[in-house]
């Protein structure tokens, strides 16, 4: 089968703390996620090349307004006052896989991520 250098697949999953996967608490301190193997199943099908990276989005942060921006206003005084947006949460990351063998429609992310 030929890989499809722009093969793109799209996963739903409630995502746990990787420390929930057991007796591997090395997961938690890397950058990859645990999935489940219907995940590969469609992996392999959809001909998406490895070694994978996703972007994984938490649906629960709202997207911003605006972009956070630096701006410089004048004081009454002719002095530069400098005050800074307060900076959005980041609602998307991106990642590797470590293994698929969470349970089916779980997945299991690093606390930190």
């Amino acid at each position: 089968m030929e890989i499809d250098p722009n093969a793109v697949c799209e996963f739903t999953f409630s995502v746990y703390s990787a420390g929930g996967v057991g007796d591997r608490p090395d997961i938690e301190k890397m950058d990859k996620v645990v999935l489940p193997p219907q995940a590969l199943e469609q992996v392999v099908q959809n001909r998406v090349p490895m070694p994978i990276t996703m972007r994984v989005t938490n649906p629960s942060i709202p997207l911003p307004d605006h972009v956070a921006m630096e701006a410089t206003a004048s004081a009454a005084d002719g002095a530069a006052l400098e005050e800074q947006a307060p900076q959005p949460r980041h609602r998307d990351t991106h990642c590797g896989v470590f293994d698929f063998t969470a349970p089916e429609g779980m997945a299991f992310m690093p606390v930190n991520m």
